[in-house]
């Protein structure tokens, strides 16, 4: 018996699935392809474009979110080298945070493992 049950591993399913797992309820994830992280990953889409913005410039990423970037720059799946450097960036409208797909799966995975959702 869960909790929670989330259908579907993108993105927005993988880090819901996080967030309820770290609130302690008993969380599964259901995904019927055969990797996390959706359209990002089973597209290669290779990059974030404005996703973290707000219309001010400002970062705008939830703490998981702000996380997940920074474990990403961790374990250089981009170009930057510290969540500091992206946020001094100039221009945010034109800002895209290029990721490598594959490290982007895996800090996924590792936080929902980490967050001890059951992931079918």
């Amino acid at each position: 018996m869960y909790d929670v049950v989330i259908i579907g591993a993108g993105s927005s399913g993988a880090l819901a699935a996080i967030a309820s797992g770290r609130l302690g309820l008993k969380t599964r994830l259901i995904e019927k392809g055969s990797r996390i992280g959706g359209v990002p990953i089973n597209t290669l889409m290779g990059s974030f474009a404005n996703l973290y913005f707000d219309d001010s410039g400002r970062v705008n990423a939830s703490k998981i979110v702000g996380e997940l970037i920074e474990r990403i720059i961790k374990k250089g799946g981009t170009v930057f080298n510290s969540m500091e450097e992206l946020m001094n960036v100039n221009d945010f409208y034109q800002i895209t945070i290029p990721y490598q797909p594959e490290v982007y799966e895996s800090v996924l995975t590792d936080m929902l493992i980490e967050s001890k959702v059951d992931i079918l």
